[in-house]
Formats: structure tokens, sequence, C-alpha cells
């Protein structure tokens, strides 16, 4: 049976068993969601009771109009809750268990009609109070004794419809899971059968082709089964055949026409071998000059044949290979060699290079010396071609794995010092907020506070070798971003340059990281300024591409780059600035923010008239405005002290942390790692926990889920230098945990600690 039946046959029976299996997926799956439905109702009418209950007892309690409009409406809603139960449930006992729900509704609501009217009376009651209040307690006593029942009965409907969702969602479970397995070992098995059944047909094939390769053209197949590799066999014997006869034609013609050129003493050597359309052959004299060329030859140089004749082989030898061929011939001429062979360019007429091999053989005279010379050239400008994009791919290679080594690094080290600048920062800030406005010492700590800020965007900076995926990744406007780029420029270099801009005034947004993208655009601004010393032009264009893309060209007619410089640009810590004036991670770090947002960037320059950077982001379709109710805060906690657990194994990180959640008045509790700080939780149970992400041990990503086991409700900030993927899913798999990036200011600590909603946070004392 052929292979590509095989196939059809396999996928056939492969979706019948799919076919088979999807009205018992889809009939589970209905009866999951209706079990789900029915518990949900059941749900419903539970807390119906609930919110019946206290609207009664508020009025019992106050008397309140408003208490008793909201009994009769929680009344009327339990009573359309429990008619869509009558015709949702089937289950058996569940109608009957609805009807009594029914009953004890009506009871109840014809008691609360008798205690509103008491209440009436109550109000104008005189001599007989003391009765009217007697007649009260027993309505509201037997209110509750209903209520009980009522209760009871929706728990245990509760409790049933829950039992049924279980059942259910476990049977999905098993079906899918059968499912799932099933079509596994049936793809494993046709993927195992038709992967042996290849390779053994293969095999032989290779086996032969290799032999037929290497010279062995009386090797054939022969006949074998009737499937594609049997056609294939069959196809490369047929072509063996035919290759063995022309070899033999070819032996056949050669040997007569070398005793034809022998009896005929030179006039019409090798004729019809040179004919040959395939390579150039040639016969050159003693003293260099063509005797004769073949058509080939003439068309591969570009001259005709009697063009070539009136020059010497060494007049179209390109110069800087005419000395190895030279040696080579005198060689020849003294008898030490026979032939040689080698590469070497020719001159084309149009003034082209010609890539070849020679091949060079001498006929000697009986004498010895030496007649003519047969040489056969073959044109090896395309392997050349090929091999020269080769290079550049490895060179595009090498410079990917460069990034990436460096990536590490800085991913590596990124973790420790956010840890010294957050001690820095942390207490630095702290300071500030306490000292006079003028004194020295608040302009000192401001010096400081300003120098860890600067350190964290190096940080970050360098992040964006090792980062995968975007610290932020919002719609923005790239247009906005170049502005913002201006007015700062404006206020620095840009007097020393005129700026000239071409924005796209309908400029699709993109989705990405604005910071990242404002520090890659600050920076090609600056190294354009620098490019032109002595003044120049700017120019920051914007412009759609097709439909899925926006470009962003930075171009100056600066100095410009030699092609050698322009090569090694993107290249990590290559600069041509001097000593101290550059570290040559400006364009790589452009580079790799263009990468992160699955853009391409093109580098054109030219010496002496400038250069331009071209950036292409794919667009994204503008977002709806939001609305005005979404701009609504969070409710912040109350001002009572918090109790806060810090679970960092950097000693700088917990002794500076503790000072600031000392001076905002919380209580700290410190842990070094997150084994140490689950054995606390097991005793204790603080309002926030602060947790780092990189620890040794379980680390924070272990930690969270072990933490979230001991105490569901808890909010957690979760601490990190460097927000990756990781981070990221963390913050959505769990609820109440909030990402806060290291290092931090004791300003940003607070703004966190108050952006906590209060319904997360106890309040002291409470």
């Amino acid at each position: 049976m052929r292979i590509a039946s095989r196939l059809r046959l396999i996928s056939a029976a492969t979706l019948a068993a799919l076919l088979l299996m999807v009205p018992v997926v889809a009939g589970s799956l209905l009866a999951f969601r209706r079990a789900k439905s029915e518990y949900l109702l059941a749900n419903a009418v539970k807390v119906n009771f609930l919110e019946r209950n206290s609207a009664r007892d508020q009025y019992f309690l106050h008397r309140e109009e408003r208490a008793k409009r909201q009994w009769f409406l929680h009344l009327d809603e339990g009573d359309a809750l429990l008619l869509k139960a009558g015709a949702l449930f089937r289950e058996e006992g569940d109608a009957g268990t609805i009807e009594e729900l029914r009953l004890l509704l009506k009871e109840n609501a014809s008691i609360f009609q008798r205690i509103v009217a008491n209440t009436g009376a109550l109000q104008r009651a005189g001599g007989n109070r003391e009765i009217l209040e007697e007649l009260d307690k027993r309505l509201y006593s037997q209110m509750l004794l209903k209520a009980a029942t009522y209760n009871g009965l929706a728990a245990n409907l509760e409790r049933g419809t829950g039992a049924r969702v279980e059942e259910a969602y476990r049977r999905l479970a098993i079906i899918i899971g059968l499912f799932a397995s099933t079509l596994a070992v049936v793809t494993s098995l046709a993927a195992t059968h038709l992967a042996r059944l290849i390779r053994r047909r293969l095999e032989p094939l290779h086996a032969g082709v290799r032999r037929v390769a290497d010279g062995d053209l009386d090797f054939r197949f022969g006949a074998g089964p009737m499937d594609e590799f049997g056609e294939l066999a069959g196809s490369i014997d047929a072509m063996t055949d035919k290759l063995q006869a022309s070899t033999r034609e070819l032996e056949r013609e050669t040997a007569r026409r070398i005793k034809a050129v022998a009896a005929r003493e030179g006039e019409a050597r090798f004729r019809a071998w040179f004919d040959l359309p395939l390579i150039g052959i040639c016969i050159t004299s003693p003293e260099k000059g063509w005797l004769e060329v073949n058509d080939h030859l003439c068309d591969m140089l570009g001259y005709g044949r009697e063009e070539l004749k009136g020059r010497s082989w060494a007049d179209l030898t390109h110069p800087g290979d005419l000395a190895a061929d030279q040696v080579r011939f005198e060689q020849v001429m003294r008898g030490e060699l026979e032939g040689y062979a080698l590469e070497k360019r020719f001159l084309k007429k149009d003034g082209g290079i010609l890539e070849a091999e020679l091949a060079v053989r001498c006929v000697r005279t009986p004498g010895g010396g030496v007649d003519y010379f047969v040489a056969l050239i073959l044109d090896i400008t395309e392997r050349r071609q090929a091999e020269a994009q080769r290079q550049v791919l490895s060179a595009q290679l090498q410079q990917t794995q460069k990034m990436e080594s460096l990536g590490s690094l800085a991913g590596g080290v990124a973790h420790d010092m956010n840890n010294v600048l957050g001690a820095i920062l942390g207490l630095a800030t702290a300071h500030l907020e306490v000292q006079p406005p003028e004194s020295p010492a608040h302009q000192a700590f401001d010096t400081i506070t300003r120098a860890a800020v600067r350190g964290r965007e190096l940080v970050k900076s360098l992040l964006a070798f090792a980062r995968r995926s975007l610290a932020e990744d919002t719609e923005l406007d790239v247009n906005a971003v170049l502005m913002d780029n201006v007015r700062i420029l404006e206020r620095t270099t840009l007097s020393r340059v005129q700026l000239e801009l071409a924005l796209a005034p309908a400029l699709r947004p993109m989705r990405g990281d604005p910071g990242a993208l404002a520090h890659a655009f600050m920076n090609l601004c600056v190294n354009a300024v620098d490019a032109m010393p002595q003044g120049g032009t700017l120019a920051l264009r914007t412009r759609n591409v097709g439909d899925a893309w926006i470009e962003v060209q930075v171009e100056d007619t600066g100095a410009g780059m030699a092609p050698e410089v322009l090569e090694k640009a993107l290249d990590p810590f290559f600069t041509t600035k001097g000593v101290g004036k550059g570290t040559g991670l400006g364009l790589s770090l452009v580079y790799s923010t263009v990468k992160a947002h699955r853009g391409v960037l093109e580098l054109k320059s030219w010496p002496g008239q400038g250069t331009l950077v071209a950036m292409r982001f794919p667009a994204c379709e503008a977002a709806p405005a939001p609305s005005a109710a979404s701009g609504a805060s969070a409710a912040r906690p109350g001002q009572g002290t918090l109790q806060v657990l810090l679970v960092d194994d950097d000693e700088l990180i917990q002794t500076s942390t503790g000072i600031l959640l000392g001076i905002l008045g919380h209580g700290i509790a410190a842990a070094r790692s997150g084994e140490e700080a689950l054995a606390l939780l097991e005793s204790s149970s603080p309002d926030v926990v602060i947790l780092d992400m990189n620890m040794p041990g379980l680390g924070g990503a272990g930690t969270l889920p072990l933490l979230r086991a001991l105490r569901p409700d808890v909010p957690v900030l979760l601490a990190t230098g460097r927000v990756d993927q990781t981070a990221l899913d963390l913050v959505e798999a769990w609820p109440r945990v909030t990402l806060m990036s290291k290092p931090f200011s004791m300003e940003e600590l607070q703004e966190r600690l108050g952006a906590l909603s209060a319904s997360d946070v106890p309040q002291a004392g409470a």
C-alpha cells in the first residue's frame, strides 16, 4: 500500500474516533452546566434567605420603614427564585423541597405582616402595651422557628446541587481524559508505524544513492514495493542508466577525439570535447598565449575567440592571484610538476571578476619540453557567494550569542545591584522627608536620592538584554513619546543643531513599554547630536507602513560611519568615542529594545554624509476611551498600624525596609527565606506580606502558593528588580498579589501600602 494511502486511512480512522466521542463529551458538558446552574440557583436562594433575615432583625430592633421595605423586596426576590427553581430542578425530591420552601415563605410573610400591624398598635398602645409586646415576641419567635426550618431546607438543596456539580465534573473529566488518552495513543502508534516504515524504506535508498555518487554506475535497485520510495528508486535507476550511457559515450568520444587531435597535430584539437557547455576549456602555449578556447569559456569571460587569442592568460588574471599562478607555471616549465590546481580570479570584459577553479595539465614533447597546456576552468562565483552568505549568517549568530551572554550577565548582576540601590534609595528618601528643605543635609540626601534613581534606571537599561518580555505593555502614541524627548532635548543639546519634525498626524498606535522606547529614542538623538559637533540637521520622522506597521526614522547630517565601523555598530561595548566618553551600550540597547517590541531595526550610514536609523514596529488598533467611572480611585486603608511580614534574604533590604516601615508607623516581622516565612505564618497573621522573588530555597515563586494555602486573604506585595513573565504569571494566577519594582523609595512604599483596598487590609484593633 502507498504511504499516502496509509496516511489517509489513519486520518480517517482518527477522525471517526473523534466524531464518536464528540456526542459523549458534549452530553457530559451539558450535564455539568445544568448541575452548575442548579447549584448557583440554590446558592442564590440561601443568600436571599440570609438577606431577608437581616432585614427582619433590623426591623424588629429599630422598627424602621426602610428595613420593612427591604424585607418585602427580598420576599419578592425569594418567591421569584423559588418559581425559577421549580421550573429548572428535575431531581427527585427537589420539587417537594421547593414547595415546602414556598409554603414557609408565605407563612413568614403572614407572620411578618402581623408583626408590622402589631408595631402600629404598640406605637398607639395605652394600658395594654405589655400584652402587645408579649404578642410581638411570640410572633418573632414563630418567625425564627420558620426561618430555621427554611434554612435547613435551603442548605440541603444547596448541598444536593453541589454534590451533583462535583459528580458531573468528575464524569466530564474522566470522559475528556479517556478521549485525550485514546487520541494520543492512536496518534503515537500511527506516527511510530510511519516512522519505522519510512526509515526502513529510506535507508537502502540512501545507501544506493551514495554508491552511485561514489562512482558505482553498475548499481541498480531493481524491483521493489510499488510505493513512493519504489517509484523514486526506479527513477534513480533510470537516471543511472542514462548517466552510465552518457559516460561511456563521452569516454568513447573523448578517446576518438584525442586520437584525431594527435593525428592532425593540433588544428582540430579536442574540438567536439571543447564544445560541451559544462565547463570552460582552453589550450595555451608555453608563452601563455591562448591557442584554443571553447564557447563556454568565451561566455564566462565575455570575450570572443579572436579577442582571447590576441591576449595572454596573464593579461586576464587578477593582479592579486597572478603571483601564485606564475609560481606553479614555472614549476611545470622546469619539469617539477606535471600539472596543478588552484582557485583564482579572472578579469571579465565588462570589468567584473570571475571566481574560478583552475586545473592545468601539460602535454610534453618527446624531448621532455612543454608542447602545450590543457586547462579546465570551473565558475565558482555562486559557491563563493553562498560561502559569503554563510559567513554573514555565522556573524549574525555570533552577534546573537554575544547579546544573549550579555543579557545573562546583566540579569545576574541586576538582583544584587537592585538590593544595594534599594537600601540607599529607601534610607535616603526617608531622611529627605525629615530634613529642612534648604539645609545642607537635605541637599546631600537629595543628591544621594537622584544618584540612586539614576542607578536604578541604568540597571533597568541593562536588563533590556536579559528581558524576553516588556516590563510594561500598554497602548502608546509614538509621536507623543518623540515629542517628550524633543522637549527634553530643547532644554539641553538641540541649541547646536537644527531640528526637523515630520510626524504622521494619523499615526497608528502600538503596544509597548513607553519608558524603554523613550530611552532608545533619546540614545539615538544624543548620538546624532554628538556626530554633529559643528552643527547640522536632526530629522525625526514617523509614518504608517502598510496595514500593520509603523516606522520611526532618526537621521542626522553628521560625520557618518565607515563600513567597518557600521558592521560593528550594534555590538555591545563597541564605541568610537574616546576613553571615558562612551560605554558602547547605546546602539546595542536600542537594538535589544526594538527586538523586545517585535520590531525591525535598519542602520545606514555614509561617511561625511550622516546616519539613518529606521525602526519598524507592529501597529495595533486604538482601544476605546475609558469611561468616567473607570477613573475612580481604590479605597485606601485606615490610619491604624499595619503588621508587615518582610521576606527577603538580603540583610541590606531587611534593615533599610524595616527602618522605612517603622518611620511610616507600621510593625514588622522579618524572614530570610520562604521556608522561614511559612513557619512564622503558622503562628501569626500579618496584615501585609512583602515577598522577594529571588531567594535561595523556595524563592518567591515557590513560597507564594504555600503562603496562600496558610493565609488565603492576606495581601502580598511581590518585590522584584526584574519584571519577567514568571512574576507577571504569579500576579495573574493569585488574587490580592501586586508587583512592586525594586529598588523603591519610602514614598513609593507608602503609596503601595496606601493603594491596598480597605477590605484587603484589616484596620488596627479590628
